[in-house]
Parts: structure tokens; C-alpha cells; sequence
């Protein structure tokens, strides 16, 4: 039977070349973007994208890819230039470095509306306040991602999904903490639907049924779950969530195991058959 979800040729080529931009933006993570871009287009579910925290953009090129120029526009808010206001020294944007991986990437697309500022100083015009994708990845302190959170949740349509970064990462605590201060403001409001290779989903409670519904069918394993990973469930904040993890089993790897990998990360010609196999591309 022929998977309902399938990476778009031209996608997959983006995908295969991503890794030479700089960034923390895993080929995990660009699918579960692309998987849940495909259910909002199976659902017909319309909207402007926006993006916090572009760096040397190798999410904001992935989401250029997902617009339907004719009715949607991509938006993205970074310090670029600015870094003195980075407080908690969030990455390193470089609006000249972005603009020419973008142009070298995705050059049929028009470049994204660019807002060089401080993010909490977003207006709801900027925003468009009609968002099927708002992605967070700028600062990473409680303050900046409570911020964050407040102005995607006022960008995004009532289908649409809010999709923090770093959240359970031990490295950057201010953003659990951030988000937990959030979640207890919006009483209900908002709904974690999924925490998968770094990323927490979040939707409106309303729009449960049609993103749980494509997670549960077996085209969602099919498509995004390869060993090490498995799939789990559990409660947060009183809402039902799916989880994508790796068994501790099988993340306490020893030092062959990460050397080996490297030497398959370091020689190309391996990638096709070794690492699909193992890694997943």
C-alpha cells in the first residue's frame, strides 16, 4: 500500500543538501515540519507562516518550500545584525549569509518579509495574525520564550500550530520555564499535541482530532518513526500528548557506536547505503 505521506521531490532535494547550512535543524525535525505541512494540506488548512530565530536559515528556506505564493506569505524576525541585544546568545543570525543560502535554495520563491528586531517588539500587522506555522526558535531565556509564546498565540489561526524549540532540552532550562508560566496564563486555551526530535507542538484544543488522527495512522510511523526511535503518550497539562524518544537503552551508545557514525557523516558515499539504513537521512 503506497504511504499517504511522501517527501516532494523537490523537498527531498533541499533536504539532502540542508546539512551544509549552518544550524542546529536536524533532517528529524525538517520532516516532522514537512509531515505536518502535508496535514495541514490534506485538511485544508490555509495560512501565513512565521519564524522567530532564522540564523543561517536552514528551517526558514524548509518553510518557504510549504507556501502557496498565492495565498500565503513567509515572515521571519531576527536580531541579524543586532547581537548585542542577544542576551541569551541564541544562535547568530546573519541576514547576508541567509539571504544567499536562500537565493541558492529555493530561488523561485520570493524572499521572506524580513523584521530585524527584537522579537517582543512584533506587532499583530507583522505577524498577519493569521498563521498556520509559527515557528520559535529565538531566544532562550524564560523571559524571551514566554514573549514568544504570547505573540504566536495571538498570530495563529485557529488550525494552525505553534512549534517551540529546545523545550526538555537540560541545556536551556528559561525555556521549560518559560512555557510552563505560559501554559499556566492560557488555562486551556492551548494544547501540546506532540514533543518530537527537539520540537513541541502546540495547537488550540480544537484542532486535536485532525492533527492526532494523521499521528495515530500507521502512514505517520511509516513515514517519520526509524530506529532508535519509538513512539509514546502521555499527559501535559491536562491535555493528551504523543511522544517521540529514544529508549534509554538505546541512547546509552558507546564510544564505537559515535565513532562510526562519524565516519559515516565523514564520507558521502556512504550515506546512501549505510546511513539510510541505520540513521534514517
Amino acid at each position: 500500500m503506497q504511504e499517504r505521506f511522501k517527501t516532494p521531490k523537490n523537498i527531498a532535494n533541499y533536504l539532502a543538501r540542508m546539512e551544509k547550512i549552518g544550524g542546529w535543524f536536524s533532517q528529524e525535525m525538517a520532516r516532522l515540519f514537512v509531515f505536518i505541512d502535508q496535514v495541514q494540506k490534506l485538511n485544508g488548512i490555509k495560512g501565513n507562516i512565521f519564524e522567530i530565530g532564522v540564523h543561517h536559515g536552514r528551517s526558514a528556506i524548509l518553510l518557504s518550500f510549504f507556501l502557496r505564493p498565492e495565498l500565503e506569505s513567509l515572515s521571519v524576525c531576527d536580531l541579524f545584525g543586532d547581537q548585542t541585544l542577544n542576551v541569551s546568545e541564541s544562535g547568530l543570525g546573519n541576514l547576508e549569509i541567509f539571504r544567499n543560502n536562500f537565493l541558492a535554495c529555493n530561488p523561485n520563491q520570493k524572499f521572506p518579509v524580513i523584521h530585524s528586531k527584537q522579537s517582543n517588539k512584533l506587532t499583530r500587522e507583522e505577524t498577519t495574525g493569521d498563521c498556520r506555522i509559527f515557528h520559535i526558535d529565538g531566544g532562550h531565556s524564560a523571559e524571551e520564550t514566554y514573549a514568544d509564546l504570547k505573540i504566536a498565540s495571538t498570530a495563529m489561526n485557529e488550525k494552525g500550530v505553534i512549534i517551540l524549540d529546545d523545550y526538555f532540552n537540560p541545556a536551556y532550562p528559561g525555556v521549560s520555564e518559560g512555557f510552563c508560566a505560559f501554559m499556566n496564563e492560557e488555562k486551556g486555551n492551548l494544547a501540546p499535541l506532540i514533543h518530537a526530535f527537539n520540537k513541541l507542538v502546540i495547537i488550540r484544543p480544537s484542532a486535536f482530532d485532525i492533527y492526532s488522527r494523521e499521528i495515530d495512522s500507521p502512514d505517520f510511523k511509516n513515514y517519520l518513526l526509524r530506529w532508535p526511535y519509538e513512539m509514546g503518550k502521555g499527559t501535559f497539562f491536562n491535555h493528551d500528548i504523543f511522544l517521540i524518544l529514544i529508549p534509554s537503552n538505546r541512547a546509552n551508545r558507546t564510544l564505537p557506536y559515535f565513532i562510526l557514525r562519524r565516519f559515516i557523516e565523514n564520507y558521502p558515499w556512504l550515506k546512501k547505503g549505510i546511513k539510510s539504513l541505520l540513521f534514517r537521512k
